[in-house]
């Protein structure tokens, strides 16, 4: 009776892990999800030296970047650095047309 006793008693014991680790791993899964799939991020960053010419452009549709199938929030962010005698030109815009 007592190897039974442990037998089962280890089983237990391992399913009660498995349960612990998939709620674990759903909670940081969805959390990193939503990260990447609702609150997204775009960066341009330039740098050039003296006598250069720059030009970034980009326009973030009603619903993300170039679709309208995507309900994510997403957040514009530009930069540049250049040296003397550069000519730097930045063009940027979120259309949020909600009609």
């Amino acid at each position: 009776m007592e190897l039974l006793e442990w037998i089962f008693d280890g089983i237990g014991t391992e399913i009660a892990g498995i349960v612990v680790s998939l709620i674990i791993g759903a909670i940081g899964g969805g959390a990193v999800g939503y990260k990447i799939g609702i609150k997204q991020t775009l960066s341009q960053k330039q740098s050039a030296g003296d006598d250069s010419e720059q030009r970034q452009e980009l326009q973030i549709g009603k619903n993300g970047v170039g679709t309208n199938s995507s309900k994510s929030k997403t957040n514009l962010k530009q930069s540049q650095k250049a040296g003397n005698g550069s000519v730097q030109t930045q063009i940027g815009g979120i259309n949020d047309d909600r009609r």
